[in-house]
C-alpha cells in the first residue's frame, strides 16, 4: 500500500516555479498599506495565491517565483527568500484580529 501511496503522489506532483508573483514594494510601504492589508506583501501574495486551484500547492519544490515590480531582480532563490523574510516580518508585526490597539 504505501508503494502504492508514494506513486499516486509522484504521479500527482505538479512541478513547481510555475507561478510568478509579482509584488509591488513601494505599495506595501505606503501608509495606506496599514488601513488595507490587501496592499501589504502578503495581501498582494494572498490575492494570487488564492485564486490558485490547490493542486498548485502539491509541488515537490517551491510554488512560485518572486517578481518585484520595477526593481529587475531576477528570480534564483533571492527575491524569493526575500519576499518570506518580509512575509513573516509583516505578519509579526500585525495585531491578531480583533485586538484593540491600546492593548499591548
Amino acid at each position: 500500500r504505501e508503494a502504492l501511496a508514494a506513486d499516486i503522489v509522484r504521479e500527482t506532483t505538479l512541478r513547481g516555479e510555475d507561478l510568478r508573483v509579482t509584488l509591488n514594494r513601494p505599495v506595501a510601504a505606503s501608509p495606506d498599506a496599514e488601513r488595507n492589508a490587501f496592499r501589504t506583501l502578503f495581501g498582494q501574495t494572498f490575492l494570487v495565491l488564492r485564486a490558485q486551484h490547490p493542486r498548485l500547492f502539491r509541488v515537490a519544490g517551491r510554488f512560485w517565483t518572486v517578481v518585484f515590480a520595477g526593481e529587475g531582480a531576477e528570480d534564483v532563490g533571492g527575491p524569493f527568500r526575500e519576499h518570506l523574510t518580509a512575509l513573516v516580518a509583516e505578519l509579526q508585526r500585525a495585531p491578531p484580529p480583533g485586538a484593540d490597539a491600546g492593548d499591548d
